[in-house]
């Protein structure tokens, strides 16, 4: 009897349904065999403790859906546009603040410094006019002529009276600056610019002599600077073939004379021409 009460007590325990034992069965009165009150629920409908509660939980939510705290509101592309807060043309624009030919014009602020008039083939006092008052010529009987100046276009002009060979002429021309020399007519309108101020004959930078210019060969005249005549003014009868005449002079009526190179014994000018600066 005690073996069949503990054979009931293990099947309530492992079917967790509650046991009723009829008392008469255990005592043996009835000898049959052993009957609860209730009928033993089925295998298949147990569940173990816990197990309803995870059954009846709702299922996860879709790993898509799941969205976490914050997650939008830090979204890289509301905080961060690059086109929003960085707009290199309008912060940067380098035409806008560094415009070179505003504020450096070489030519606004250099203004030029002049001093006293010296003859070196340079507007030094800045009045337009080259060795103005500067360049003098010694004469044969110990004096100074001061050489008048004259300034156009771009050249410099200085018409000197003293009476002198075209040698010494040239050399006197050459020892005011190196950038002067005897004139060189480039056309008819520089020498006719020029007549106005020259009252006697003058010689100008023209010679047909090999030793005093190089180019002058066969008796082809050519200025000093080397190069042949673009026009003539040549007077009648000129230039002349003598050997003596190797040098011009220019004459008060604009044209052409031939005449000794070493001839001082006339009352010779000269003109001394230099490039403007």
């Amino acid at each position: 009897m005690i073996l069949r009460f503990v054979v009931v007590l293990v099947s309530c325990a492992l079917l967790a349904s509650g046991c009723f034992v009829n008392r008469a069965d255990l005592d043996g009165d009835a000898g049959g065999p052993l009957v609860t009150d209730t009928a033993v629920p089925s295998l298949d409908a147990w569940v173990p403790l816990g197990a309803d509660a995870a059954l009846d939980a709702p299922p996860p939510a879709d790993p898509d859906a799941f969205v976490i705290v914050g997650t939008d509101a830090w979204a890289p592309d509301a905080f961060s546009p690059p086109d929003a807060f960085v707009p290199p043309d309008a912060f940067a624009p380098p035409d806008a603040f560094v415009p070179p030919d505003a504020f450096v014009p070489p030519d606004a602020f250099i203004t030029p410094i002049c001093v006293p008039e010296t003859c070196n083939a340079r507007d030094d006092d800045c009045n337009g006019i080259v060795d103005d008052g500067a360049c003098m010529v010694p004469t044969t009987g110990g004096e100074r002529v001061l050489c008048e100046a004259i300034t156009r276009g771009r050249s410099a002009y200085l018409y000197c009276r003293p009476i002198a060979s075209w040698n010494l002429a040239r050399s006197v021309c050459r020892g005011f600056s190196p950038a002067y020399d005897l004139v060189v007519f480039g056309e008819a309108a520089e020498q006719d610019g020029l007549r106005p101020s020259i009252d006697r004959n003058a010689w100008i930078g023209m010679t047909d002599d090999p030793l005093r210019v190089p180019a002058a060969v066969d008796e082809r005249y050519r200025w000093v600077d080397g190069s042949a005549p673009s026009y003539t003014a040549w007077a009648a009868m000129e230039p002349a073939t003598r050997l003596a005449a190797g040098c011009v002079i220019l004459q008060t009526a604009g044209t052409w004379d031939a005449a000794s190179c070493d001839d001082a014994s006339n009352d010779f000018s000269f003109i001394c021409e230099a490039p403007v600066p």
